[in-house]
């Protein structure tokens, strides 16, 4: 599988993971649903340190970001699952955005580095 691919796989996992939060959001969340969300940002995690040694300069710098980001917005989600607080929900959705954009940004700059265009 080329290295792209695993970038378009974790974007899609992203909008997933933003769309099944706003869900969990707007309906409510128990120990059951809440399972889905930390598997998707789990797999999240694992493929982009799996890809990211195949980006270089400034793909390179927005990669390690992403991890970063995950990261603290994993960290975060335990504290919203601990002791449930609507500031922290808001910038865990923030962060999940961020997250999101900052892979499409990686998939553009990929794709043109390949091919000489973004599409």
């Amino acid at each position: 599988m080329q290295d792209h691919y695993l970038w378009i796989l974790t974007t899609a996992l992203a909008f997933i993971q933003v769309a099944y939060g706003n869900y969990m959001t707007i309906f409510g969340y128990s120990n059951y649903s809440i399972i889905p969300h930390i598997v998707i940002a789990l797999l999240m995690l694992i493929i982009s340190l799996i890809a990211m040694p195949s980006v270089k300069g400034q793909g390179r710098r927005i990669a390690i970001g992403n991890v970063v980001l995950i990261v603290l917005n994993i960290i975060l989600g335990g504290f919203i699952y601990t002791f449930y607080n609507p500031y922290i929900v808001f910038l865990h959705f923030i962060l999940g955005l961020g997250i999101l954009s900052n892979f499409i940004i990686l998939i553009a700059i990929i794709r043109y580095s390949k091919h000489g265009r973004a599409i």
